[in-house]
């Protein structure tokens, strides 16, 4: 067999000592940078759902402690400071929905929640000041009443639940997680 031989000039022989390690480098540098792109998408994605969950499990207490606060209202109206706690309650339940309805805003499922959410709580609202002008006038808390009430805050401790089952897989980066995090 004969072998061929490339004859090559100088120049030549240059070119490819710099060009395709350099091409290897660029090529290398490039993934590289997609990669930590990548990354930083997933850690922004996983601190945003960190917020979102910490978020809907102040929320979620917040309405926890104006079913007590109205509870004990109902119950000790007269005691020192149990209206101003059941006022004080009342107030923060619109602004923590705010917030976490602005933080959901981008998620069209989570806003559709939210806005359902923020209906409820109104409803919510109105309803213990009824119920805190009739106990005023002396009436008493119905039980088949307060059941009711109770279900409707489950229900919307539910769609809370529902929020913070959808951030989870975005602290983990999974394929699935980003799917969500684009509907």
């Amino acid at each position: 067999m004969s072998q061929k031989r490339i004859n090559l000039s100088l120049f030549q022989k240059a070119i490819f000592l710099v060009v395709v390690p350099l091409i290897f480098e660029v090529t290398i540098f490039g993934v590289c940078l997609g990669l930590y792109h990548e990354a930083q998408q997933k850690l922004a994605a996983a601190e945003r759902s960190n917020k979102i969950q910490a978020q809907t499990d102040i929320l979620k207490q917040e309405f926890y402690d104006a079913g007590y606060a109205f509870m004990a209202f109902d119950a000790k109206k007269n005691f020192p400071g149990v209206r101003e706690r059941f006022h004080q309650s009342l107030a923060r339940l619109p602004v923590g929905v705010e917030k976490l309805k602005r933080m959901v805003a981008s998620n069209p499922k989570h806003k559709a929640i939210m806005d359902n959410l923020q209906e409820e709580t109104e409803k919510a609202r109105i309803w213990l000041t009824e119920r805190e002008r009739l106990s005023d006038n002396g009436e008493k808390l119905n039980v088949l009443e307060a059941i009711k009430e109770r279900q409707h805050l489950e229900l919307i401790v539910n769609h809370l639940t529902q929020i913070i089952d959808d951030e989870k897989p975005l602290q983990r980066g999974t394929p699935e997680a980003l799917k969500l995090q684009h509907l």
